[in-house]
């Protein structure tokens, strides 16, 4: 089901975020793995494990906003990490607009 995006979140400066999180299907599910990131930098498994998603529905998700430059992958030994870019921190307030329209459906 495709949300429908207020006025308010339409005069947000950033309208691909708002894009990648609302006009796609797995929104929801991008949200939830950003909430992670957001806590701690943490790498594919430990993201599965705790959202309990399978691991290449993570991997996607953090395929599609490390392209648009919102999560940044670091390799630390052999493993990589994602963190919060700061194009996300940028756009916070965003961010968290589009959160509260999703914690307002449920």
């Amino acid at each position: 089901m495709q949300k429908s995006i207020t006025k308010e979140l339409w005069q947000c400066e950033d309208k691909k975020l708002i894009e990648l999180l609302i006009c796609r299907k797995g929104g929801r599910t991008t949200i939830e793995i950003v909430d992670e990131i957001l806590t701690q930098p943490l790498n594919k498994n430990q993201i599965a494990k705790n959202i309990k998603k399978d691991y290449h529905t993570v991997r996607y998700h953090l395929t599609i906003m490390c392209k648009h430059k919102y999560i940044v992958k670091e390799p630390i030994g052999k493993t990589s990490y994602y963190w919060p870019s700061k194009k996300l921190i940028n756009n916070i307030d965003t961010y968290n607009k589009i959160k509260e329209s999703f914690d307002e459906e449920k």
